[in-house]
C-alpha cells in the first residue's frame, strides 16, 4: 500500500511536532511505504 502525504503535512510534522502527528509518521513509516516525488521534496526543502 503506498500513501501519498501533501507537503503541508510533512512541513507540520517537521516544525510543529505534536504527539498524534509523531504517532501518524510512525505508523507511516513503520507500516507503509513511503513514496514521494521529486515535486514534493523540493517544495519541502524550499519551504524549510
Amino acid at each position: 500500500m503506498r500513501i501519498m502525504l501533501d507537503t503541508n503535512v510533512l512541513v507540520s510534522a517537521l516544525l510543529f511536532p505534536r504527539q498524534k502527528m509523531n504517532a501518524l509518521m510512525e505508523k507511516v513509516a513503520t507500516d507503509h511505504q513511503l513514496v514521494l516525488s521529486s515535486y514534493i521534496m523540493d517544495e519541502l526543502f524550499d519551504v524549510t
